[in-house]
């Protein structure tokens, strides 16, 4: 680019990286601009790659399925464009098609390194885990084990894998080792907030409170005093962590000490959820206006996670029908890749649990 400001084909890739570097910014939003005026530079299946990008950075999967699909066809399935597409169907809740199409990829073929096998590992795990299919997962972390790259998303394949499956002994082990190798406290958080909310919901409610104590024993004695960004990320995850034992003072007054959060999604427990929590429905509807009239001019992402405020609330005042409302916006944009995962242990969705809607909702399309 800087011999050539006019090289499409290095702008795309440069447009690509920051994408999967940041899953949305600004800088990518200034990139998204100038490749649509340069489009006609561009292949066919750069086209095709600019249009899948333009779709994921409005966090728009339904959109992104298209160029994807013409793109595995053109190229004959490319270890990306194979991933890209089975990891949208998973985001679009098609696990099993997201499975078929890894099935495509051929692990045996010359130019795979360690790291891109554990990723493909670790995305059929988390397909096996929305199917319900724990035993499928668990084999899945452990064939990416075999790679020798550990990554964050193969450990909480394994970890939510023997925590749904109440295999104690090799969990407490499991944990051990990701907690040790952790490249940063609130990656320490995570780890204990999966295994602790897989064993509440799948084993029984107190093994899965003692995990998620231990984990915020842990986490305090790692505390960082820093006003920085790791500091805001790890105190965030110990809020989620004092959250899920019932602690709602607690974990307001860890929220509290955030004191530079980037988003609405580092707010785990902001004042109109605790409303919600004690049945005040005219001081969570105040909060949540308030919140509303803060974010407006505010990006995709910002604006998602406030519709998902709202999903909760409501479920949490047991207006059930207005809670599927908001979900269902919220969700199109959040994806079932990750938030689908979360959202079958997410407790302020318990009033949900027997409502046929949300069962159908969370239920596998394809």
């Amino acid at each position: 680019m800087a011999l050539d400001s006019t090289f499409a084909p290095a702008l795309l890739w440069e447009g690509l990286c920051e994408w999967y570097i940041t899953l949305g910014s600004p800088r990518l939003d200034s990139l998204l601009a100038r490749l649509e005026g340069m489009r006609g530079r561009l292949t066919r299946n750069g086209q095709l790659r600019l249009s899948w990008l333009q779709a994921v950075s409005a966090l728009d999967w339904q959109r992104a399925d298209a160029p994807l699909r013409q793109l595995v066809t053109a190229t004959g399935g490319t270890y990306l464009d194979l991933r890209e597409h089975a990891n949208n169907a998973l985001r679009l809740n098609r696990p099993r098609e997201a499975i078929r199409i890894l099935e495509r990829i051929d692990l045996s073929a010359q130019g795979w390194d360690s790291l891109s096998t554990a990723d493909y590992w670790s995305l059929l795990a988390k397909c096996q885990h929305v199917l319900g299919d724990y035993e499928a997962e668990l084999r899945s972390y452990r064939r990416g084990l075999a790679t020798g790259t550990r990554d964050y998303q193969l450990e909480f394949a394994g970890i939510r894998a023997l925590a749904a499956l109440g295999h104690f002994a090799e969990l407490q082990q499991t944990l051990d080792e990701a907690v040790s190798r952790a490249s940063g406290p609130h990656w320490i958080g995570w780890y204990y907030f999966q295994a602790g909310t897989e064993l509440m919901y799948h084993v029984n409610r107190d093994s899965g409170l003692a995990v998620l104590r231990r984990g915020i024993a842990n986490l305090r004695t790692r505390r960082v005093t820093r006003a920085d960004l790791l500091d805001a990320d790890v105190r965030g995850v110990l809020a989620y962590l004092v959250y899920y034992t019932g602690d709602w003072g607690g974990c307001a007054r860890e929220w509290g000490t955030i004191r530079r959060p980037r988003s609405i999604q580092e707010l785990p427990c902001p004042g109109w959820i605790l409303a919600a929590r004690r049945g005040d429905r005219a001081l969570a509807s105040r909060l949540l206006a308030a919140n509303d009239s803060t974010l407006r001019g505010a990006g995709a992402q910002e604006l998602v996670w406030a519709t998902s405020a709202h999903a909760r609330v409501a479920a949490l005042l047991g207006d059930r029908e207005t809670a599927m409302s908001y979900l269902r916006q919220a969700m199109a944009h959040l994806a079932f890749d990750m938030e689908g995962i979360v959202l079958h242990t997410d407790i302020d969705f318990d009033s949900l649990r027997d409502y046929p809607p949300f069962v159908e909702f969370l239920r596998p399309k394809g």
